[in-house]
């Protein structure tokens, strides 16, 4: 294991976790959580067969942490965990027959209430349990009593838990430093903390079963001050006042990964979207519930952008995909610091301020956010290393959800889809040439070592900064899925897609399973087009580098007949001579106060869609050279402070290439408002050779890297500074 890798420590296949309750108090001035956390396990009985048949049709991708018991017939239980300050361990023992009954139907929300509202000598009893804190992990031990098999629990005895049942408590505190939570500052300056994503996932906020096919229903109580809101990616969710402070409770009725838990305490303001759609699944029969969380002056322009896109996309994902599998879209304006455009988790949805545009054009990603739902956590992925099966799954179809819901001509739309997919070839195209091979694999087989007597298995990369900001496993899979298209069929890719969602609804899947599926309903025509579920992984999944296919999907003759192509490459062209023009006359020293530049600047062609400035933009930056007037004009004539972040960021570049020294303001604002968006500027500033610009990067990074994410701050420090920094 080296150390970029993530290390996976859960034994589940001696133990498996299938509740957890989460009772917190959360302390914004401290930057803490602290409280208990109750684990709810199963004690699997020791059998060589016991991986086996956990993973039954599965990669072989967990470890086995060791066996469930030493000599000493002791119970271990192993939770990944990190950062984290553990006070004590204790196992709780039923006392009441109702508790017993409740444990044994597995009705954990009825049960966790029960011990909470009874003191421990009248519900149960309690023994602390010895406990090791590692780096990664923490073990907990017990002695283990004689398994019961096929037999119902004893209701009549006076300790009332089976011996294959374990419930224990563990009393901590969250470490201010630790990466799973942030703490910032929120746009009106006021405190708050988010679950970011961390490369380490909530493994600072709680220690888990954070490795693959875990999965475990869960129910929360945050404790705050007044006048705070708390939100968590919970089914359902409901708020208690307590001795002048704020209970927010939580359930969370699907079993899913506890990397899927996030949560958001601060000043938010609310604002309801009138949601019209019937929202019907085995669970839930109401309307879907969906809000809009900001602080107060960013309500009214998330408002105003997402009031009406908000419900035709969700429609048209319901059309595509299938019913809505979570019964609520909690949407969250997050803080400037957040490293990402969008985070979407069951219920709840962050997302950057920079996706806040007037014109709506940025709404495509929020199509993108909310095709997770489907992609990433109603259907997971259970070899950690195939993201493509939720990014390449999401990028696919968010162009197809935004048309639908913006109700395109089906022309417009393939026109639409096509100038994307140009887009995101040149960017694949660059990040393959400057990213390196390893992780631009999209599957590898989980990796395996040896420490003592333990066999610890670990996430390739997992940890490695420079995989949190490539876009490899989004592109490469979106192009995969593009090319399966183009072969099959456009509309009856789609039509498997809903295949595909219901066959494996609440499920962890891997690559292979989504092979055999779409070769049990499309073979044939895969086959005739030479392809076989090995060919696909040799040549997509298991190589780095560009597929040829990819490459054949762009030529001239295949753009010819897009309108929308044609308007931004002949618009791009105009400028091009403009600026020819302009090198022309400085060269035969006709240059004066009085030259008319405006007599041949090139017509504003208002653009259907920003990703045609975009288009525009990309072949400029490609140009070796242009003239200080030839970006006057384009600043004149587009506005580009006030376009959308793609287009900023592609002016950035512009301005950093060319040394426009009169456009730096628009550099540092995207460095420090649009985070999620700037990353990459510090490389090319530092590369330009220009001192200003260096120092323009390293004032920007001084002012905002307090506030920073760890992978954001470590690849930062080092374009700037050459070391990873601390």
């Amino acid at each position: 294991m080296e150390e970029g890798d993530l290390p996976l420590m859960s034994n589940i296949a001696d133990i498996f976790v299938n509740h957890f309750t989460l009772q917190l108090m959360c302390d914004l001035n401290g930057k803490s959580f602290s409280g208990n956390m109750t684990i709810f396990a199963n004690i699997r009985n020791k059998s060589p067969d016991n991986e086996t048949q956990l993973l039954a049709g599965k990669e072989k991708i967990i470890n086995q942490a060791g066996p469930d018991h030493d000599n000493k017939q002791n119970i271990k239980l192993i939770l990944d965990s990190y950062d984290i300050n553990i006070k004590s361990v204790e196992e709780l023992t039923l006392k009441d027959k109702d508790c017993v009954k409740l444990l044994e139907d597995k009705d954990f929300f009825k049960l966790e209430k029960k011990l909470s509202n009874h003191h421990p000598t009248s519900c149960y009893s309690t023994t602390l349990l010895k406990f090791d804190v590692e780096k990664w992990c923490i073990k907990i031990y017990k002695e283990k009593r004689k398994p019961i098999e096929n037999k119902p629990l004893n209701l009549d005895v006076k300790e009332t838990n089976s011996p294959n049942v374990l419930i224990v408590r563990i009393s901590y505190c969250t470490d201010p430093n630790g990466a799973s939570l942030k703490w910032l500052m929120d746009q009106s300056n006021r405190p708050c903390v988010i679950t970011p994503a961390s490369w380490i996932n909530n493994r600072s906020f709680f220690p888990a079963q954070d490795v693959p096919l875990a999965s475990a229903t869960w129910g929360a109580v945050i404790e705050v001050e007044s006048p705070l809101t708390v939100l968590m990616a919970a089914d359902l969710s409901w708020t208690e006042e307590f001795n002048g402070r704020k209970l927010f409770h939580f359930q969370s009725t699907n079993a899913l990964p506890p990397s899927t838990v996030a949560i958001a305490v601060g000043h938010w303001e609310k604002t309801v979207v009138d949601y019209p759609v019937e929202h019907r699944t085995t669970t839930y029969d109401d309307k879907i519930s969906c809000n809009i969380y900001a602080t107060s002056d960013l309500v009214p322009l998330a408002s105003q952008q997402l009031d009406d896109y908000l419900p035709v996309c969700v429609r048209a994902m319901g059309e595509m995909l299938g019913p809505l599998p979570y019964p609520r879209i909690d949407l969250l304006v997050v803080p400037k610091a957040f490293a990402s455009l969008g985070l979407t988790s069951p219920n709840l949805i962050f997302i950057s301020q920079t996706l806040l545009c007037k014109d709506g054009s940025t709404n495509v990603r929020i199509a993108h956010e909310l095709s997770h739902y489907w992609f990433g956590l109603c259907i997971g992925a259970s070899n950690w290393s195939e993201e493509w099966l939720s990014e390449g799954f999401a990028t696919f179809i968010e162009d197809q959800l935004h048309g639908v819901a913006l109700n395109m001509e089906e022309k417009k739309l393939e026109e639409y889809c096509q100038l994307r997919a140009l887009s995101r070839y040149h960017t694949l195209k660059s990040e393959l040439e400057n990213t390196n091979t390893d992780i631009q694999v999209l599957s590898t087989a989980a990796g395996k070592m040896t420490e003592g007597t333990e066999q610890i298995s670990y996430v390739k990369n997992g940890l490695n900064p420079e995989k949190t900001f490539t876009q490899v496993h989004y592109l490469k899979g979106y192009f995969l899925l593009k090319h399966l298209a183009c072969i099959i069929g456009k509309n009856k890719f789609l039509s498997f897609l809903k295949i595909y969602t219901k066959t494996f609804s609440g499920q962890q899947v891997s690559s292979q399973d989504f092979f055999n599926l779409l070769f049990l309903h499309h073979g044939d025509e895969l086959r005739d087009a030479g392809l076989s579920p090995d060919t696909l992984f040799q040549t997509w999944l298991e190589s780095s580098g560009m597929p040829q296919e990819i490459d054949e999907m762009f030529n001239e003759e295949c753009l010819r007949g897009n309108s929308l192509y044609n308007e931004a490459v002949k618009q791009s062209e105009r400028w091009m001579k403009f600026d020819n023009n302009i090198l022309k006359q400085k060269r035969k020293r006709k240059r004066s106060q009085n030259d008319d530049y405006d007599a041949i600047l090139p017509e504003c062609v208002e653009f259907q869609f920003a990703d045609q400035l975009v288009l525009m933009l990309q072949r400029l930056v490609e140009c070796a050279r242009l003239q200080y007037r030839t970006l006057d004009s384009l600043q004149q004539v587009y506005d580009m402070s006030q376009q959308n972040p793609d287009v900023r960021h592609l002016w950035c570049e512009l301005v950093v290439k060319h040394k426009y020294s009169k456009a730096y303001q628009d550099v540092r604002l995207l460095l420090i408002n649009d985070q999620s968006m700037g990353v990459y500027l510090y490389g090319e500033m530092m590369l330009s050779g220009c001192r200003v610009q260096q120092g323009l990067a390293r004032d920007c990074f001084k002012e905002i890297s307090h506030d920073m994410e760890p992978a954001t701050y470590t690849t930062v420090h080092s374009m700037l500074y050459g070391t990873p920094g601390t």
